[in-house]
């Protein structure tokens, strides 16, 4: 029979030790509820035939270890789109909120800051500033808060419209009069996402970010859907459409190439590319690639769109409401010969507004009849 175990005489068993030679003695030890990255562990190697090994939280590896994903969210900062006006000159300094921190490089080919008219408000509108002869400005931005014009604008006010951080606490230092839009609220917190497929859906992205209040869309983040080739809530941008025509929806559309339209189905709905250059392409070789139809609020952002073999006149872009397009590529290639009118990269009754985008039209047909 074993010796008994007396405080300081000498030895003995102990039923309840962890031993470094013998296996399974963890897994009913309680589970601390909130771990800290310091805290020290014993671990039984499953390499090695389960042998004792210490190591602390720390030393987990950053790699995913198992097939679930993780948002690690900062620590409880919202991020701000807000602007100031010029009234004069070409360089200067603004004034950013108090305990704010600006962003730079937030505005893809724009750089850290955009250069925008103004309307007789004195608020920001979707039309960049531009010289007397016709040049766009752009403008450089540090995080100081220094500002230098490309140009001279050929009217002022202009507003710089530029974007900062600012703990959640300190959100009341920013004026609601400032704000052009909210994109982003971060929690400290780690949120695991399960993903079923190649990419992310929409429903998983926003289960996990409404356990902590957060959003991802200044659209309408309950209405949040994904587009890819494979992997996500559709397959098709027209699909998506169709399914959800309340209004105020976000399409997220991931890098690919689709044989498909982007034909609205609501007022405010906003389809968006994933990346910094334009690898969304949406083509159809002969007919409208996009009707925005008599809706509003439309937004289209960071796509491709190709009308590639046009045998009658054919608008690429066509609706009577209003659209607004920014970082977009639109090509219209036309080889076959049609007599008079020609196809269009857009014909509308309504309001079309381009941002940063690149319009290309390409005929290398002779009009039939030859005229």
């Amino acid at each position: 029979m074993p010796k008994p175990n007396f405080p300081g005489g000498g030895t003995g068993t102990d039923v309840d030790a962890i031993h470094v030679n013998v296996a399974s003695e963890i897994i009913g030890i309680p589970a601390k509820v909130l771990p800290v990255l310091a805290d020290t562990m014993v671990i039984e190697d499953s390499e090695a035939l389960d042998i004792k090994a210490s190591m602390t939280l720390d030393d987990l590896p950053t790699t995913t270890l198992v097939d679930t994903r993780f948002l690690v969210l900062e620590d409880q900062i919202e991020i701000y789109e807000i602007f100031e006006n010029i009234a004069a000159g070409t360089a200067g300094t603004i004034t950013a909120p108090t305990d704010s921190t600006i962003l730079l490089d937030r505005y893809e080919a724009a750089g850290d800051a955009l250069i925008v008219k103004t309307d007789a408000n004195g608020r920001p509108i979707d039309e960049p500033a531009r010289t007397a002869g016709g040049v766009i400005i752009t403008t450089t931005l540090d995080v100081a808060g220094n500002y230098s014009l490309s140009g001279t604008p050929s009217a002022y006010p202009v507003s710089l419209i530029y974007q900062v951080s600012i703990a959640r606490v300190n959100r009341a230092n920013i004026s609601t009069d400032q704000i052009v839009a909210k994109f982003e609220l971060y929690e400290a917190e780690e949120v695991a996402i399960t993903d079923a497929g190649a990419y992310y859906t929409g429903s998983e992205v926003e289960a996990a970010l409404q356990e902590v209040g957060a959003f991802i869309s200044v659209a309408n983040p309950e209405n949040t859907f994904t587009i890819s080739p494979s992997g996500s809530d559709y397959t098709s941008i027209q699909a998506a459409l169709d399914d959800n025509a309340v209004g105020g929806e976000l399409f997220i559309v991931y890098p690919g190439t689709y044989t498909d339209t982007i034909n609205f189905t609501a007022n405010n709905q906003c389809v968006k590319g994933v990346g910094n250059a334009p690898q969304q392409i949406v083509q159809q070789a002969d007919a409208t690639v996009s009707n925005f139809g008599a809706f509003t609020g439309c937004y289209i952002e960071r796509v491709n769109m190709r009308l590639t073999a046009p045998t009658v006149v054919r608008d690429m872009i066509a609706g009577s409401g209003n659209l607004l397009m920014q970082l977009c590529r639109l090509e219209t290639s036309q080889s076959a010969a049609i007599t008079g009118t020609q196809s269009t990269i857009v014909n509308t009754s309504g309001t079309v507004r381009m941002y940063l985008t690149t319009c290309v039209y390409n005929n290398t047909s002779i009009a039939g009849g030859g005229d």
